[in-house]
């Protein structure tokens, strides 16, 4: 790893940041064989070193590298490794100190390698939003409240929330496993068993957060996580809104009338036209969108810019499932259409209704999804590529990307179909219409043809 600072400057650094106590650094140094005269020992090779022992793990010494130090340890937490980014803040693997295991030596420092029940998923607002953007101090607080409704192994739980200096934080449960988004991603659509088995605990989840008068609002791939075991929960509660509490005044909170929140390519229409005048059917909509692309490998509408998915979520037809995806049982396609459509009151009416009409649908009994149990170590291993977007505490960096954008207005045309990118040999049928202004200049080019006809036998 590249190296902007000296091997000195770094091991201060280590001392600066809590990542290793200060007593107890200079153990650790001599045990590996640290000498601060040698050329040899430069920053880098001191850094791998260190992760190498499971010291510092690769994104910590990689900001130690840089000469970055505050924010590597907020609160109780010890951030190990970027998870993702969002609207509102960062998401970071990191661990609970207070559950750590006491050391076995006097030259001992926690080390990378953890039970399970120390990890957790840090969301942090950045100090810089934190003062310049109340808004996103109403959110996060708003995430906190909803978080503290719901009680269910279907739906992620919260830790703790709290402030550490300038830093606004929820601890969230951590879950081990892969998103619906990576799994298709990689392994392509899913065996329409595992779907049903999957979809059916979603869909409990989505009943438990419906109980509690909240919306999650972002129903999507991302938000679904595959445990190891095949089980599914929810995640993130971050747009969610409640039925039983008025709206924010400010649409930029919650959104609103002007103003869409959510994925474009899941969003109910409903939801893009007005982000608060909705009900629990929305996430009814966007689970079916959702299982259209779990079912198929595809969005229902791939492809487009963001006004074009925003059209053809409120105005048009995707592909059948059963074209793309022959292997859907009809019953399953049936369901994924009907939670698809436009108006909310031809959906089904309850998560627990669609529910139980995936568990009636009769199939073969299959393996269960299984993914690999990785060790805590091999978790934080697999997020050592994630860099981007992590400088979080110093003022200069760009802010995290707000998901509330103006909306673009309902369109006065009446319902039609808007294919996607083409994705069967059917697509490929088109029907060539000619254009009005092509079948007036061909009227006007004949009557010129026929003046010029008529003065040419004249003059004949």
């Amino acid at each position: 790893m590249s190296s902007e600072v000296s091997a000195a400057r770094l091991v201060e650094l280590i001392g600066r940041s809590g990542l290793v106590p200060v007593d107890r650094l200079p153990a650790i140094l001599k045990e590996l064989g640290y000498d601060a005269s040698s050329s040899a020992w430069t920053a880098s090779v001191l850094a791998d070193q260190l992760v190498a022992r499971g010291i510092l793990t690769h994104f910590q010494a990689s900001k130690l590298l840089q000469g970055r130090w505050i924010g590597l340890i907020v609160g109780p937490y010890r951030v190990l490794a970027p998870l993702g980014r969002g609207g509102m803040g960062l998401v970071f693997l990191a661990q609970d100190q207070r559950r750590l295991v006491g050391s076995s030596g006097s030259g001992d420092a926690p080390r990378v390698s953890l039970p399970w029940e120390s990890l957790v998923a840090l969301k942090i607002l950045p100090p810089q939003l934190a003062r310049n953007e109340p808004r996103l101090r109403d959110r996060l607080e708003r995430e906190q409240r909803y978080y503290q409704r719901t009680s269910h192994p279907r739906v992620v739980r919260m830790l703790e929330a709290g402030q550490w200096q300038e830093i606004h934080y929820i601890a969230l449960e951590f879950v081990p496993g892969r998103s619906l988004q990576e799994i298709v991603g990689r392994w392509g659509r899913l065996e329409p068993q595992r779907a049903i088995a999957l979809f059916a605990d979603v869909a409990e989840g989505l009943q438990h957060l419906h109980d509690q008068r909240l919306i999650h609002r972002d129903v999507k791939p991302a938000n679904i996580m595959v445990t190891p075991q095949g089980n599914a929960k929810i995640l993130d509660l971050g747009l969610a809104m409640a039925t039983d509490e008025p709206p924010p005044l400010d649409v930029r909170i919650a959104g609103g009338k002007g103003y869409i929140l959510g994925t474009m390519d899941y969003i109910a229409p409903e939801q893009a036209r007005h982000a608060t005048a909705i009900d629990h059917r929305a996430d009814l909509y966007a689970l079916g969108c959702t299982l259209y692309f779990a079912l198929t490998g595809t969005p229902p509408f791939p492809g487009g810019s963001k006004q074009d998915k925003i059209r053809w979520q409120r105005l048009a037809e995707p592909i059948s499932v059963r074209e793309l995806n022959p292997a859907v049982p009809a019953a399953l396609a049936d369901l994924t259409h009907r939670l698809m459509a436009k108006d909310p009151r031809h959906r089904p009416g309850s998560a627990q209704q669609v529910r139980e009409e995936l568990l009636a649908i009769p199939l073969t009994p299959s393996t269960p999804i299984t993914l690999p149990a990785w060790s805590a170590q091999e978790t934080v291993d697999m997020f050592v590529g994630h860099s981007a977007g992590t400088d979080w505490w110093e003022e200069g960096n760009d802010q995290p990307a707000d998901p509330l954008t103006p909306s673009l207005g309902t369109s006065p045309s009446p319902p039609l179909i808007i294919p996607p990118v083409p994705q069967s040999a059917s697509l490929l049928r088109k029907q060539w219409i000619m254009p009005p202004w092509l079948f007036v200049l061909l009227i006007v080019a004949g009557f010129i043809h026929l003046i010029a006809l008529l003065l040419l036998v004249g003059w004949l």
